[in-house]
């Protein structure tokens, strides 16, 4: 039998069951505004908040109360008071839906208490079960405020944020059946994702929520196989073989590059030391381009963003683009278990991995000289 089912059996919420409507109430806070975003679940992932297929308002209250129509399409809403815009609730919401939302203050922020459907219900029993912790945080994040370089500060921080992770796992654990399940999935330990996603209700995971649910389990998988081959690229391993597209798109297999040295530039258009870097790799390149193969592999930019920085930046060797969305087993990022940017990997002219280095800095530059 599901739990959280939903009601509307009280006074209050009598006016809210005559037609679809987020009923937005605050007391005893000074609040005339709610920023408000929202985006279809069929559209999502979407890369931030400006795409175009995020819609944001600004709502205005009218004695403490605002009444929001439902989008046309299953969507993720963000609701927030327009002065914290850092306290928001995140919530599923259906086109006929009759969602009450009411804030009240606690300490120096609020609560939030919905109601009307099943995830409205099942998000304020999550929220009851996490709110010691989330107020933990709160004065923790305050804390840092006043001193952001202290460290035991951010321990304790880490420590309660890990606790609230394990929480939530355990929340989805008690309540599978519930659609407050699938946005919550994000929030839980990362070794935890794989099996909370074999127990949420299958009618949840091949509903119009899958995309939520979907999205966390390929992060997860891809953070999950990244680690893993960080671990394994250490020096004297093979460095595992992958075929990306050059700016022609002619198909280039690093296996291809074997008998001379090769240097894995990973990099973005976005990464600023990455940019920083470039003077330098040319003077580089030009000084050993007889003896060693460089190689710049872009990620997470888009082609269009690539192509344009590469005319930009003229890097006279060979280019490479690492696509967005490509399958784990074919990601050039997650094979070398990059988790910083630049990272430059030096292989050898029998295909080993010679040494690995994280971040912008004199070490790999000294090592050329020393190899050559």
């Amino acid at each position: 039998m599901k739990r959280f089912a939903i009601i509307c059996a009280t006074a209050l919420l009598a006016t809210a069951c005559s037609k679809p409507g987020i009923t937005v109430m605050i007391s005893g806070l000074d609040e005339t505004k709610l920023n408000v975003s929202h985006v279809a679940l069929k559209d999502l992932p979407i890369p931030n908040d400006s795409d175009p297929r995020a819609k944001n308002e600004v709502v205005t209250l009218k004695d403490g109360k605002a009444v929001i129509t439902p989008d046309s399409l299953p969507s993720l809403y963000v609701i927030s008071p327009a002065s914290m815009p850092q306290k928001f609730l995140r919530l599923t919401v259906e086109p006929k839906d009759r969602i009450t939302i009411k804030l009240e203050p606690y300490g120096k922020g609020y609560t939030y208490t919905a109601s009307g459907s099943a995830a409205a219900e099942g998000m304020t029993d999550y929220l009851k079960t996490v709110h010691d912790m989330d107020m933990a945080i709160d004065s923790m994040v305050n804390l840092l405020n006043g001193d952001p370089q202290n460290r035991d500060y951010y321990a304790t921080y880490d420590s309660i944020s890990t606790v609230r992770r394990t929480h939530t796992a355990a929340w989805i654990r008690r309540n599978a059946d519930n659609p407050s399940a699938a946005l919550l999935l994000r929030n839980v330990p990362l070794d935890s994702v794989p099996a909370l996603y074999d127990i949420i209700d299958e009618d949840i995971r091949t509903s119009h929520l899958a995309p939520l649910i979907d999205e966390t389990k390929h992060n997860s998988d891809r953070r999950i196989a990244t680690r893993k081959a960080a671990e394994a690229t250490v020096p004297g391993a093979e460095a595992p073989d992958f075929t990306l597209n050059d700016p022609d798109g002619k198909a280039v297999t690093l296996s291809s590059l074997r008998g001379k040295w090769v240097v894995l530039d990973f990099w973005g258009t976005w990464c600023g030391w990455c940019i920083k870097g470039i003077p330098e790799m040319k003077k580089y390149e030009e000084k050993y381009r007889k003896q060693c193969t460089f190689v710049s592999i872009d990620c997470i930019d888009t082609p269009e963003r690539w192509k344009a920085g590469l005319d930009k930046y003229r890097m006279p060797w060979l280019q490479l683009h690492n696509p967005n969305g490509a399958p784990i087993d074919k990601d050039a990022a997650v094979l070398y278990g990059i988790n910083g940017y630049p990272t430059k990997i030096v292989i050898d002219p029998d295909g080993r991995i010679h040494k690995v280095f994280r971040g912008e800095g004199p070490d790999f530059y000294n090592e050329l000289d020393a190899i050559f």
